[in-house]
């Protein structure tokens, strides 16, 4: 990891890494299934999807894969039946936030550790310290606490109200209500609930079928013509090298969907700097000629089975999943060295989706 004005903290490789190294497999600090399309069950502790799930004893929310993660489950443990509206799942985020705060709690044997805590990282003046590992969960939730926050006025005045259900689920949670001595304790509560509202509006990151809170990914740039793609495994966020990267180099991910893929310039840049208050300023931005093509790459016989064969493709199907994910690694190896191209961007898209959706079938 290093920092400058520029890029603020970012992460930079330490040697030469070649297309399909998978150089970060990541536990979520905070996680949770996303529900909204209604298709997948998935596990309340792992989110792997299976055939034989244990349900919760007590409530009709939450299964389980195994015994293993029914007596591991903490979060559902702190928050059973609680942290649900009675039509369905509650808004995301103030889900999300809620585990946070039950979280934050449970790392400190009382409110007043917590609050010193806190208080500690937040007054220390170095907004871009990290520690220097997360092997615990002090400094996991120290790292959390200094995660990057932009959002523009509006979206922030939106948050107070997010931030005030979250506090009011908070205090009626028994791991904390427990812990509650005084209004001044409380005032804390509402203050820790909009800090965690924001950070993790900042930071999580999702696919459709969860999502996550990633101490070390969210340190990665973003870039329109990434070195790296990044897909959730389960709980895990897994990062991928998708063009060959050189010691010294940055590792860039792209943080959008196909807008931030395939959107004109004009929209890229509005939504980077909406969301996060930056313009980019990668190889594709800086091309006047966008888009380019490259014949060579068209001509390429894994290509052309790649666009063949990626329309028909069923993701159950194992043996051929297989063969189209070494397929695209080895067109994304074999053209590396050119310049971002239409093809190489399609390859990449297509690859960092196909990854997510594969993984529930493994």
């Amino acid at each position: 990891m290093e920092c400058n004005r520029k890029y603020g903290r970012h992460l930079v490789a330490k040697c030469d890494i070649d297309v399909g190294k998978v150089i970060l497999a990541e536990d979520a600090f905070i996680s949770m299934p996303i529900r909204s399309s209604g298709v997948y069950e998935l596990c309340g502790k792992c989110f792997k999807n299976s055939m034989n799930f244990i349900a919760c004893e007590n409530c009709a929310t939450t299964v389980f894969c195994s015994r293993a993660c029914v007596e591991s489950g903490q979060f559902h443990k702190l928050s059973c039946g609680s942290v649900f509206s009675d039509n369905g799942y509650a808004d995301g985020l103030e889900v999300y936030v809620t585990r946070s705060i039950l979280l934050a709690a449970n790392i400190f044997p009382n409110i007043e550790n917590l609050i010193t805590f806190v208080e500690g990282v937040v007054n220390d003046g170095k907004r871009n310290k990290v520690p220097p590992s997360i092997a615990d969960m002090e400094s996991k939730y120290h790292t959390f606490l200094k995660l990057n926050i932009w959002m523009s006025d509006e979206e922030t005045s939106d948050l107070f109200g997010r931030a005030i259900n979250v506090f009011l689920k908070a205090v009626e949670q028994p791991a904390i209500k427990a812990k509650i001595r005084s209004k001044e304790d409380n005032c804390f509560l509402m203050h820790l609930s909009l800090m965690h509202t924001r950070l993790i509006y900042s930071n999580s990151f999702q696919d459709k079928i969860t999502g996550g809170i990633f101490l070390i990914q969210n340190h990665m740039n973003h870039s329109c013509a990434p070195n790296v793609l990044r897909f959730m495994s389960a709980n895990k966020t897994v990062c991928i090298t998708s063009r060959k990267v050189r010691k010294g180099e940055q590792i860039f991910t792209n943080y959008g969907d196909d807008t931030l893929w395939f959107g004109p310039i004009f929209l890229r840049q509005e939504t980077l700097y909406r969301d996060f208050g930056f313009h980019c300023d990668c190889e594709k931005c800086s091309l006047n000629n966008w888009p380019i093509s490259f014949e060579r790459i068209k001509l390429d016989p894994d290509y052309q089975y790649f666009q063949r064969e990626r329309k028909h493709l069923m993701f159950n199907d194992k043996v051929k999943c297989k063969a189209m994910e070494q397929t695209c690694l080895r067109i994304l190896a074999k053209h590396s060295g050119m310049p971002w191209n239409a093809e190489v961007e399609t390859v990449c898209n297509y690859l960092q989706n196909f990854l997510s959706e594969t993984a529930l079938y493994s």
